[in-house]
């Protein structure tokens, strides 16, 4: 079977080729094969398929400029939020601060009391560096004398703050506190070996120099000079320790 070529003249007398309804092919043996197929037509032409493709490749190109706005836009508002979030949580922040300090500023009295208490406290503690409890010392002084000798007076000189007591009379590496002397009445002849035996007992003692012994109707009277040193202070002034027992 042979093929027939048609065309058609359109409108504009542009031709156009029919495909026809049904078409040959050698089979084998060189036997024709009949195939069918349905006719199609191209009546536009070729200008107006290539406009068509340019505008599909236009628009594709502008969905994708779109998609790409679209996306920044959402990553400059994100950006925006969070900034904004964090803006206002310093903000917060600032507020709750100034409150703060306007609270503290209602305690300045309070502080200013607490500064003069610790001032207070630390010149106490320097100035009673060199305490010694007097009153419980000299009694302890009567209690180690000799039975039948009593104290007539006592002159105490204490070191101060900066200033260490010399006595040209002490030969010791220990910094003396103070140094008393003393006067003792005793109704026989006073043996003073006895009387430095029972002054070494005493907290910081350190020695003990016999300064006179004299007579009178009533008995003798002694001089003793002793030097103590810090195991004789209190530390009453003493900051002490939390947890400390009192």
């Amino acid at each position: 079977m042979s093929v027939i070529s048609m065309k058609k003249k359109d409108r504009k007398g542009a031709e156009t080729a029919l495909v026809p309804a049904s078409s040959t092919r050698k089979g084998e043996h060189g036997a024709p094969v009949a195939m069918s197929a349905s006719p199609r037509a191209r009546l536009l032409p070729p200008e107006v398929g290539a406009a068509r493709r340019k505008r599909s490749v236009r628009n594709r190109a502008w969905a994708g400029v779109v998609v790409v706005l679209l996306i920044v836009l959402a990553a400059s508002g994100g950006s925006f939020f969070y900034a904004g979030s964090a803006t206002a949580k310093l903000l917060a922040a600032q507020a709750e601060s100034q409150t703060l300090n306007a609270k503290l500023a209602g305690f300045g009295d309070v502080k200013a009391a607490q500064g003069r208490i610790a001032t207070l406290t630390a010149a106490q503690a320097v100035g009673g560096a060199a305490d010694v409890d007097w009153a419980s010392y000299i009694a302890q002084l009567k209690a180690n004398l000799p039975a039948g000798v009593s104290l007539a007076n006592v002159t105490i000189t204490s070191a101060g703050i900066s200033d260490a007591l010399v006595s040209t009379d002490v030969a010791s590496t220990v910094a003396p506190t103070a140094t008393i002397a003393f006067s003792a009445k005793s109704a026989k002849l006073p043996v003073l070996p006895d009387w430095i035996d029972g002054l070494s007992k005493l907290p910081g003692y350190i020695t003990a120099v016999p300064r006179s012994v004299s007579s009178e109707d009533s008995g003798y009277t002694a001089t003793v000079e002793m030097v103590i040193g810090p195991d004789a202070l209190s530390h009453r002034y003493l900051a002490k320790p939390k947890g400390a027992s009192k």
